[in-house]
């Protein structure tokens, strides 16, 4: 298992892999994920809309391989940044983001505790992006250790990611909708 496309916990019928979020996709989801899932806009910029002042908590960046279901859109090796994003309430949002371990990209590998959507949405504009999927996490994906970091409690999450192109470096950017965002 690990990937389940817009069914609950117990439908065991779900496909195994990430499917392109379309109108009818996002009809599909529940009610208060579809904003979330659908956003065009700053998604650390909404956060704080919904949850106030929010934080960013660098658990890792360096050298890495691409998960199983990233290598299809990046091939080995890549640079790996994982984060959390945090307000009052507690963490709203887990994120990896993956680029070419070959791409120029200083600003990237700098950002540090900054969030990545100040620079994907710098100046009101969106940087690019050609690709944008959807997926029911379960706790036998890859990115659990991370998600349990933030959620221990939490036997499955909502996660999107889109393939943008930032300074000519494409950046797959996994965004992880933490029960406390939904709550």
């Amino acid at each position: 298992m690990g990937a389940r496309l817009f069914h609950g916990p117990g439908d065991l019928s779900a496909p195994e892999t990430w499917q392109d979020l379309n109108a009818a996709h996002l009809a599909a989801l529940p009610v208060d994920m579809r904003g979330w899932m659908g956003l065009e806009t700053s998604m650390t910029a909404a956060l704080e809309v919904a949850a106030g002042p929010v934080t960013v908590e660098l658990v890792a960046q360096g050298p890495a391989q691409p998960l199983p279901d990233e290598t299809a859109i990046l091939q080995a090796p890549v640079i790996a940044r994982e984060v959390i994003l945090s307000a009052a309430r507690g963490p709203l949002l887990a994120a990896r983001t993956i680029w070419p371990a070959s791409a120029r990209a200083e600003t990237l590998e700098s950002l540090g505790t900054k969030p990545l959507g100040a620079l994907l949405f710098a100046g009101g504009r969106a940087a690019p992006f050609s690709l944008r999927q959807g997926a029911f996490l379960d706790a036998l994906h890859p990115l659990d250790a991370l998600i349990a970091r933030a959620a221990p409690e939490a036997p499955g999450v909502w996660a999107r990611r889109s393939l943008f192109s930032f300074e000519q470096v494409p950046l797959l950017v996994t965004e992880i909708f933490l029960p406390a965002l939904r709550g």
